[in-house]
């Protein structure tokens, strides 16, 4: 079926759309008849698979002696896998912006959270109290039971249903520390959120970016999306 593919493709590029429809209807008889043996979960009978191969056998010897040799199948087939390696660089790209644009554009009232999460960071200093004890805490690194995950990001509602959700589903939610890095403009907002709700029980150390000279654009998407910011 591969080899009767390949020649699909040289007889619809050499306008032999008979050909072509001849070759395509077989390999869909090949790939029903395969179908039905898993679907069945039997095994496919000679009687069966003959005519079908017999078929497709006339028609790839057909578009031999239609002059599509071997050189120029492998040329075509090359540039075939050229411009669909093409295509799905392109199709990288733009679900790059497309994820990049759905982060960016979020409604109103979430943006309005950050904001009041800002102010309440900057109107009470018990906050940035409280985050420098859990940041110096000894528990975060002496106590060999803890369950320790790494989540990079800016925005701070995406951030909270990860670790809700994490630790709704954790039998000893305890046990479980988050260590969220973002960067500085969402740095108070983001650790007010945590210090102000208990995400039953586990402990969320937030930490800037900008304290990590050693991150850069190939180890973190967020050190990337801020450089192209910058830049």
């Amino acid at each position: 079926m591969t080899l009767a593919k390949a020649y699909v493709i040289l007889a619809k590029e050499h306008d032999n759309l008979q050909l072509a429809w001849e070759l395509s209807s077989q390999i869909r008889n090949c790939q029903r008849l395969l179908s039905e043996g898993v679907v069945s979960g039997r095994a496919i009978t000679k009687d069966e698979a003959h005519p079908i191969i017999s078929r497709l056998a006339l028609l790839i010897y057909k578009a031999q002696d239609s002059h599509y040799d071997l050189s120029t199948t492998i040329v075509t087939l090359k540039n075939h896998a050229l411009a669909l390696e093409e295509r799905a660089k392109a199709a990288i790209v733009q679900s790059a912006e497309f994820g990049q644009l759905a982060a960016e554009s979020f409604p109103k009232n979430l943006h309005c959270l950050t904001v009041k999460l800002t102010e309440e960071w900057l109107r009470n200093p018990k906050h940035r109290s409280r985050s420098e004890e859990n940041r110096n805490s000894t528990r975060l690194v002496d106590n060999n039971n803890l369950y320790h995950f790494c989540i990079f990001s800016d925005n701070v509602l995406a951030t909270s249903v990860v670790v809700n959700s994490t630790v709704s589903n954790a039998n000893h939610p305890q046990q479980l520390v988050f260590h969220v890095v973002t960067d500085r403009i969402h740095f108070g907002a983001m650790s007010t959120l945590f210090l102000i709700n208990d995400f039953k029980g586990c402990t969320v150390e937030v930490r800037c970016i900008d304290e990590f000279s050693w991150l850069n654009a190939s180890s973190s998407p967020l050190v990337r999306q801020l450089s192209e910011v910058e830049t």
